[in-house]
């Protein structure tokens, strides 16, 4: 799954938006988003560490959407988010989930 197209069509995120959010959430010095379109139409052109910031990017926003929902909508709102990761082993959804967790833990 590509996961910029994703955060694109799913969500509704503007190439700006996408740019600014993987800057943000990237661990390089040096962010070169200048084929970002491509990005978003061919996943095979996607580099990994934007991959890796929009896979965090959307465990963000699986997380949140958790937060705020009822009991009742918590197995919609997983099955959504694990359409999105299904190229992601567990171990790989756990890590991220926990480099997040730490991360906030850490700003907190």
């Amino acid at each position: 799954m590509n996961l910029l197209q994703a955060l694109h069509d799913s969500f509704g995120l503007s190439m700006g938006d996408i740019e600014k959010g993987l800057v943000s959430r990237a661990k390089k010095v040096y962010i070169d988003t200048h084929f970002l379109g491509d990005w978003i139409k061919d996943e095979d052109k996607v580099p990994q560490w934007a991959h890796r910031a929009a896979a965090t990017w959307l465990m963000e926003l699986w997380l949140e959407e958790r937060d705020a929902c009822e009991s009742a909508q918590l197995l919609g709102v997983d099955e959504k988010y694990t359409r999105l990761f299904k190229d992601f082993s567990l171990s790989d959804i756990i890590a991220i989930r926990n480099a997040i967790r730490n991360e906030v833990s850490h700003a907190g």
